[in-house]
C-alpha cells in the first residue's frame, strides 16, 4: 500500500498511562505531533489508565486528538 494511501486510514497510538510523563509519552506525542504535520488526520491516542488524573503532556497538539 502506498504511503499516501495511509492518510486516510485511522492510526491509534496506545499507551499504558498517558499521564506517566516519561519517555514513551514523550515520543508518542512527538510522533503523533509529526504524523498530523505529515497530513493524517485520523490519529487516536488511547491510554488504559490515568494514575495522576491529568495528561502529562499539555502541548496544543495533543488536546486536539481523541
Amino acid at each position: 500500500m502506498a504511503f499516501s494511501k495511509l492518510k486516510d486510514e485511522n492510526i491509534g497510538f496506545f499507551v499504558i498511562d498517558y499521564s506517566a510523563g516519561g519517555g514513551v509519552e514523550r515520543v508518542t506525542a512527538n510522533l503523533m505531533c509529526r504524523f498530523r504535520e505529515e497530513g493524517f488526520q485520523n490519529l487516536n491516542l488511547i491510554s488504559l489508565k490515568s494514575d495522576s488524573g491529568t495528561p502529562s503532556r499539555s502541548e496544543e497538539h495533543t488536546s486536539e486528538l481523541q
